[in-house]
């Protein structure tokens, strides 16, 4: 007999022989501590099915049964059924079975027509999920959390078409606003999961039970006692801020959330990330973090959100740190080992290209940073039409920001957008600015600070253009986006009915992360020869 308690319910498993004695025995066991069944309230299940619950029992019977919002399993499920109730251990291990399960359903939809786009949003959801309730259903040994995440690894290898090493766990399992892909790894939930679990039901219980103080109802319980120490020092190890001297309940009370918690440990492991990487390595992965950098990852909500194929998983390997971003495993032999990107005049780039695409994302040959810009300003006017109802001017010449040369030529002033809301004229300035480029200098300050390549955009812009009316719109090469940005996409958004300033927002950034990566990965296929 298994007993779950969950906020306000008690759920009380028995099995399938379960006799009078037993439930003789559990009326005793509460009676000491004062608790009553109400017949009117308690429902009555049964792995072996409703026909198998003794007719002496009171309380209503059940086809099915939910424990922290799974089914239990019953004889006869399938191999979908969320959770077991017999508590041995094997939650995670089931779930892996699941997620294994859901991947080879996703393979015939792929081959149907399904996008990887989307089939990567899906997976990302499903998993999380799956292996949350397993987590928490039980704590998992380190071999089935292990297995858990390479099956999700494996999963994403064949997504992405090319070889991923388990390190590259590190970069998966990162949130979108730290650069990562946004897996939810079971490693990095296998004490935080439980720990929380525990702290969100104790301190009830404890009370219940007449106990004003937590550590003393854990005193009774050394096993329970031996497990939270346990999970403790498992949290602590991996980077969560939970209170070494502080006691069992004390730490329960002020650490006890595993966002919190799950959000130290990853932390710690973006930290231990970049201490792997390169100066230029750093610069362009700090360049995928913050506000709306990662939004190409999540489902695209209409078609100016998708990408196609190969741009999407070029732009996945890309922010995943891979060498060759741009090419899937099969195209890796016929890559050109220059930049086969053409001039003005057709005279070919030849400049030689590195691993990480870093020269193929900025080489002024070939018009990909002329498309990407493009791309990325009509996207700004996409959006300035939806919410404003108006037709924004493109290319536009302000004759009173042009200024002279040196030589007493005229610089004209032409921005990329002008807006003309009543509250006043927009003139916005589109650029996307690579962390890893420019001066040694620059790389290595780029390398220290998320965000300085669009702040010296902006401050650039502002130089050039000295007027309040404009909005320098900067984006960095992973998709990062500058403050005046990310403050415009906000207000935009805002000028909306209430109900739908949230989607509206949401659509914004996917719609600027789409054409920003698309463009991007476009740049990089092509300057090494692949269409």
């Amino acid at each position: 007999m298994r007993l779950f308690a969950y906020l306000d319910d008690m759920y009380i498993v028995c099995s399938r022989d379960a006799s009078m004695a037993i439930l003789c025995a559990l009326e005793e066991a509460l009676d000491a501590t004062g608790l009553k069944l109400n017949p009117g309230k308690t429902e009555l299940w049964c792995p072996s099915g409703v026909a198998a619950i003794p007719s002496v029992l009171p309380g209503k019977r059940c086809a099915t049964l939910a424990v922290l919002g799974a089914a239990l399993k019953t004889a006869g499920d399938s191999e979908e059924a969320p959770v077991a109730a017999h508590g041995s251990g094997k939650a995670l291990h089931e779930a892996t079975q699941r997620l294994s399960a859901f991947w080879a359903k996703l393979q015939p939809l792929l081959k149907a027509g399904l996008k990887e786009q989307k089939t990567a949003a899906l997976l990302r959801t499903y998993a999380g999920a799956s292996s949350q309730h397993a987590l928490r259903l039980e704590r998992a040994t380190e071999e089935h959390t292990d297995a858990y995440d390479k099956q999700l690894l494996t999963c994403w290898r064949e997504l992405l078409d090319r070889p991923l090493e388990e390190d590259s766990l590190e970069r998966l399992g990162l949130p979108l606003k730290l650069g990562g892909l946004g897996l939810q790894l079971a490693k990095t939930r296998r004490n935080a999961a439980p720990w929380s679990s525990w702290a969100a039901t104790l301190e009830g219980v404890a009370r219940d039970l007449g106990e004003e103080v937590l550590d003393n109802l854990l005193a009774a319980l050394p096993h329970l006692t031996t497990e939270l120490e346990e999970l403790r020092a498992g949290l602590r190890s991996q980077g969560a801020e939970v209170p070494p001297e502080a006691t069992l309940g004390a730490a329960l009370k002020k650490a006890g959330k595993q966002k919190s918690l799950v959000n130290d440990i990853q932390r710690k492991n973006r930290r231990t990330v970049m201490a792997s990487l390169d100066v230029d390595g750093r610069a362009e992965f700090r360049t995928a973090a913050g506000p709306g950098a990662g939004a190409f990852l999540c489902y695209p909500v209409d078609p100016e959100c998708e990408l196609e194929g190969p741009l999407w998983a070029t732009s996945a390997r890309r922010r995943l740190g891979l060498d060759h971003p741009e090419a899937a495993a099969g195209e890796l032999g016929r890559l050109a080992t220059t930049c086969t990107n053409k001039g003005e005049a057709g005279r070919t780039c030849g400049v030689l290209l590195d691993r990480k695409g870093r020269h193929a994302a900025a080489c002024p040959c070939g018009g990909g940073r002329l498309t990407k810009h493009g791309r990325t300003a009509r996207a700004v006017a996409g959006l300035a039409r939806r919410w404003y109802d108006l037709e924004p001017g493109l290319e536009q010449r302000i004759p009173e920001l042009d200024r002279q040369r040196a030589d007493g030529s005229v610089e004209y002033a032409r921005l990329d957008l002008a807006v003309p809301l009543l509250s006043g004229r927009q003139l916005i300035d589109v650029t996307i600015r690579q962390g890893a480029a420019g001066s040694a200098a620059a790389r290595l300050k780029a390398s220290k600070k998320d965000g300085l390549p669009s702040r010296r955009a902006e401050r650039e812009k502002h130089a050039r253009y000295p007027t309040d009316q404009l909005v320098a719109f900067a984006v960095e090469g992973c998709g990062r986006l500058g403050g005046e940005a990310r403050a415009w996409l906000k207000a935009g958004a805002h000028s909306q009915l209430g109900d739908i300033q949230v989607s509206e927002l949401t659509r914004a950034h996917r719609v600027v992360s789409a054409a920003v990566q698309g463009e991007t990965a476009r740049v990089l296929r092509a300057a090494a020869g692949l269409r």
